[in-house]
């Protein structure tokens, strides 16, 4: 069965059937959260998070360096998918409405459509929020990154398939990466609160 047609259909229902000017400032809001500037933020915040626990500038540094290497797994991951597959962005090959400044429009790369890295960034910063914060907002951060990978599909950006695999390889390689026996208990010292 060729799932492209449904993935048309539906980023064109989203795109042109839901648009408003109040949805085009929150989504083009809710998009920044998952940009590598969102993930610089809360790098920084963990760290200053473990900081204000009493932890040693060392052990900051050392979760620090974790989680910038989690992010920098999972945006190798995407960018190599990106330059793989090619796929044209929905604004290029649809006629999709892009609804993003027109500053913005200068760093779109039109071929580079699946797999949506904000999504990927967002469902990270989920699965990692989750893991090292209470489990208890698990819907909390995983809402923000559904309401990110959605902002990418109206905005015009991404087909609903490209933010759905950006979401799994966001979710997923975190995942794996903190049952690694080397990564786990360097985290661990960041404090978790289950």
């Amino acid at each position: 069965m060729d799932w492209q047609p449904w993935d048309r259909a539906l980023l064109l229902w989203v795109n042109q059937t839901w648009a408003s000017p109040l949805l085009d400032v929150l989504m083009r809001g809710l998009t920044y959260l998952g940009s590598a500037y969102a993930v610089a933020v809360v790098i920084v915040v963990m760290g200053w998070r473990m900081r204000r626990r009493q932890f040693g500038w060392r052990a900051v540094a050392v979760v620090c360096l974790c989680l910038a290497l989690v992010y920098g797994v999972v945006a190798g991951a995407y960018n190599a998918l990106k330059y793989e597959v090619l796929r044209p962005r929905p604004f290029a090959a649809l006629g999709a409405e892009l609804r993003v400044s027109a500053d913005e429009v200068q760093a779109i790369r039109a071929n580079s459509s699946f797999p949506s890295g904000h999504a990927a960034n967002a469902f990270m910063l989920a699965t990692l929020l989750t893991a090292l914060l209470r489990r208890g907002l698990r819907p909390l951060w995983y809402g923000l990154a559904s309401l990110v990978a959605l902002s990418r599909v109206y905005l015009g950006l991404h087909y609903p398939g490209d933010v759905l695999a950006g979401a799994a390889l966001g979710a997923g390689l975190p995942w794996l990466l903190l049952h690694l026996p080397w990564l786990a208990p360097r985290l661990k010292m960041a404090g978790t609160e289950r």
